[in-house]
């Protein structure tokens, strides 16, 4: 199957596929347009002698500095002054899943690149070479230092024109591509806690009035409902059903097994909403907007959302862990 890059649509499963799967990876002819379009307001409002942040002018505290005359020593210097990371290599799949994220922001038009440099990083994803990147070097304000190692292995001798060396390491594409590979595998594992569970209820002898469709209707989560329709699912034909229960109330981590799983769904959506927005998200500075043909300075290369959600995933998470852990004394 091969995944279309058209700056919004793609998705967590497409993710995957790409970075560990192998699948190809194309552009959309909509998006090569849309970067064309996008790469020609930038032209222009150079062409105006307007400043426009790292692409006409140095970042951080030389944006007061004009660079017009000495563009690619500076885009030169940009990728390798931040080669700073540190940390052991990131695996293949999270360097694929980084350029698939790259790829597809700059796809959206908004970054103001021209359509050749995501065809690279797509020709990476398509068979070239996977460049090393450290793990280590972001600072909540995009991934400087392991975007610099991806830029600077891919396009380390290649021509880059105005802002794109900007482009290419003022963003969070290494952060969402953990993040997504992450939530990938907490999905994984919560379809695995739910069979387990059921297995632990089966084991216990447990009293499955817990389950009972009562219960999620008085307290209306929506996740509650389908976490205790899956669990009796599973269940179906187990002897539990027709004897009468051991216990008239089992061990707290039985009992309210339902809910704790039904929380831990809830911070993976939460999870999974972010990504659905940050996989298909500009995420840097400045902001190329087609509509009114203006390059606007912006601040979407901060981290919080994504952090806000990972940091909410692993809270919600960790119930579900240590009940099962308890669990299985209890069974012990």
């Amino acid at each position: 199957m091969t995944v279309v890059l058209t700056g919004t649509t793609l998705l967590l499963d497409d993710v995957v596929r790409v970075a560990r799967e192998g699948a190809r990876v194309e552009l959309d002819v909509g998006a090569l347009a849309r970067m064309r379009t996008s790469r020609d307001v930038v032209e222009a409002a150079l062409a105006r002698g307007e400043e426009v942040y790292g692409f006409s002018t140095g970042v951080g505290m030389r944006k007061l500095f004009g660079i017009e005359d000495d563009q690619a020593r500076f885009n030169d210097l940009l990728i390798r002054g931040h080669l700073v990371a540190q940390g052991r290599p990131a695996s293949e799949d999270v360097v694929r899943a980084t350029l698939l994220k790259l790829a597809n922001m700059l796809a959206s038009g908004a970054s103001g690149t021209r359509p050749e440099i995501a065809e690279r990083l797509v020709d990476a994803l398509n068979g070239g070479a996977i460049p090393p990147v450290r793990t280590l070097g972001s600072v909540g304000q995009a991934d400087l230092g392991p975007n610099a190692d991806l830029a600077y292995g891919l396009f380390d001798g290649f021509e880059l024109a105005a802002g794109e060396a900007l482009v290419l390491v003022d963003n969070n594409a290494f952060s969402t591509a953990l993040a997504s590979l992450a939530v990938a595998d907490f999905a994984t594992l919560l379809d695995a806690l739910e069979v387990a569970g059921a297995l632990d209820l089966e084991g216990f002898a447990a009293n499955l009035s817990v389950l009972d469709a009562a219960i999620p209707e008085a307290r209306p989560y929506p996740n509650l409902a389908a976490v205790s329709a899956r669990l009796r699912a599973l269940l179906d034909g187990s002897w539990l059903w027709s004897e009468p229960p051991r216990n008239l109330q089992d061990p707290l981590t039985f009992r309210t097994l339902p809910q704790v799983l039904a929380s831990t769904r809830d911070g993976l959506d939460y999870a999974k909403g972010v990504l659905s927005v940050e996989l298909n998200a500009h995420q840097g500075n400045p902001v190329v907007s087609l509509e009114s043909g203006r390059v606007l300075p912006a601040g979407n290369f901060d981290a919080v959302p994504l952090a806000a959600a990972l940091d909410f995933s692993r809270i919600a998470l960790a119930p579900a862990l240590t009940s099962a852990a308890e669990r299985a004394l209890k069974l012990l």
